[in-house]
């Protein structure tokens, strides 16, 4: 019998975790994240990047430890029947589990005043915020 095979689709905090529980319950089969971006470990980045200073590799999480095939791509379509998912690149990955954690995007209002207003998701958005703060007055 082959090994189940695993798409994770989003690489942060729910498909980190997920990816990591597969892992210690014993799931030998490969795993393959569809995510274009490094997985961010949000709690630290308010306080490693912001705060500190730090480089941005001390948030970003490293699923190599886990054995994941890390494909930099977007999924962009699902055949539920054939039991793939289409990647923004035009392959397919073929999976006998799939998680879907895709996460959210970070809601900005329409108000005046609210120019150039920035959230705070990722190292580029840290590292941005923390810029503007060194330049903000009192």
């Amino acid at each position: 019998m082959t090994a189940r095979s695993v798409v994770v689709v989003g690489g942060s905090t729910a498909g980190a975790t997920a990816m990591r529980e597969l892992r210690r319950d014993g799931h030998e089969g490969p795993i393959v994240l569809l995510d274009p971006a490094d997985g961010t470990n949000r709690p630290p980045l308010s306080k490693a990047v912001l705060a500190r200073g730090d480089d941005a590799s001390s948030v970003l999480m490293d699923h190599t430890s886990l054995g994941v095939e890390h494909v930099r791509a977007s999924a962009v379509g699902l055949d539920a029947d054939g039991r793939t998912v289409l990647d923004d690149q035009g392959r397919r990955h073929p999976y006998d589990a799939l998680v879907i954690a895709a996460g959210s995007r970070a809601r900005t209002l329409a108000a005046p005043g609210q120019d150039g207003e920035l959230v705070l998701r990722t190292v580029e958005d840290a590292v941005a915020l923390r810029a503007r703060l060194g330049t903000a007055s009192t």
